[in-house]
């Protein structure tokens, strides 16, 4: 499927993983902004600015350093690639209620010098077409594509695709290629859409 489609859909985590990394989610969003490393970035909604990322978390957390660096996670990014993969960069979004989507894109442009990887999105909660789950574009990751001025894929070829909502449940992984074109919406939920 993921030869084929760009992008694989698997279940990650049990109950009672799912309930540790909402924990875990909400410890490392109670970081001060000044911490030692990692990164808060806030977007400006109508109730004001909210936290929509955090960044370069694994050095102080061991719990999410161990999910994202061993076992099925581990194992499942090796077989996409076909050959031992290795953790390059890890955010949380968080997209709160209100919260905005995210333009149609690529991965691959922003990783020029590496030649294959494969991006994945844990969900934290449910991740619906409400919510501003990720949509993709099946069966087009074979090529970097034209883009604007902005680094997003060119309008024209935006109007062109047909795009895929993929709702995934909390504790699922969508896994994808860094060519597979794809976007979200805004969240329109009373609930956040964390991955």
């Amino acid at each position: 499927h993921f030869l084929q489609n760009g992008w694989l859909l698997t279940p990650t985590l049990d109950e009672e993983g799912v309930v540790d990394l909402r924990a875990w989610v909400d410890e490392v969003a109670g970081w001060p902004d000044d911490g030692d490393g990692w990164m808060h970035h806030r977007e400006l909604t109508d109730d004001g600015p909210k936290l929509c990322r955090s960044e370069n978390l694994i050095d102080f957390h061991a719990g999410l350093r161990d999910l994202l660096t061993t076992g099925p996670m581990l194992e499942v990014a090796s077989a996409l690639l076909g050959e031992r993969a290795v953790l390059y960069k890890e955010k949380i979004n968080y997209k709160l209620p209100g919260g905005a989507g995210y333009a149609p894109h690529q991965d691959a442009p922003a990783y020029p010098f590496i030649d294959s990887h494969v991006s994945c999105m844990v969900a934290v909660d449910d991740a619906t077409v409400e919510n501003g789950c990720l949509e993709v574009v099946p069966a087009h990751h074979h090529e970097v594509l034209a883009t604007d001025d902005t680094g997003c894929i060119a309008p024209d070829l935006v109007a062109q695709f047909e795009w895929q909502p993929v709702e995934v449940p909390a504790g699922w992984t969508l896994w994808f290629h860094s060519r597979t074109p794809h976007r979200s919406g805004a969240n329109e939920s009373a609930e956040p859409r964390r991955a």
